[in-house]
């Protein structure tokens, strides 16, 4: 069996579709500040800063994950390139919530400490996999979208109007 190797640029264009997918969802509840190209907040795990109008600021990171309409599953990655050891954004992210966009239009919007600790729980019955990239590996865990959905925040079709999501305490 032939292993796929994923392009960055390929995936990179892919997660641009799902950010302006969420961002135009998000935005008739929020202003919205992209951050992703910022040093800080990318080597933070955050992507948006979501600005309520009552003025608090919730901070995100976007998962588009193609994949998981095919799988049934998330991916929650542990090593991000495995040549260097950077880590994962499931242990690195410090994003107030994680949005997963997947194929059939479902959102699933979780706090990082619950998927990580659904992770925890469940690492005996997990199988740590390898996604080829060029040149390196990225590595994680397909966690059932089943699982992801009893501790996510909200489940959603993205035709419903964004939830006002709470602060999260820290």
């Amino acid at each position: 069996m032939q292993t796929k190797t994923y392009s960055f640029q390929q995936q990179d264009s892919l997660g641009k579709h799902g950010e302006k997918i969420l961002d135009d969802w998000l935005s008739s509840k929020y202003q919205i500040i992209d951050v992703s190209h910022i040093l800080q907040y990318q080597t933070s795990g955050i992507d948006r800063l979501l600005i309520h109008p009552s003025g608090f600021t919730l901070s995100v990171e976007y998962k588009f994950d193609k994949a998981a309409g095919r799988t049934g599953n998330l991916f929650f990655e542990t090593t991000s390139v495995d040549t260097t050891g950077i880590p994962g954004w499931g242990w690195s992210s410090q994003a107030d919530y994680w949005i997963f966009l997947v194929p059939d239009n479902n959102l699933y919007i979780v706090k990082p400490s619950d998927f990580r600790s659904l992770v925890w729980q469940k690492r005996e019955q997990l199988k740590e996999k390898y996604i080829q990239n060029c040149g390196y590996r990225t590595i994680g865990f397909p966690v059932k979208i089943v699982d992801v959905k009893n501790i996510s925040s909200c489940v959603t079709d993205r035709s419903i109007s964004p939830p006002l999501l709470d602060r999260v305490r820290r």
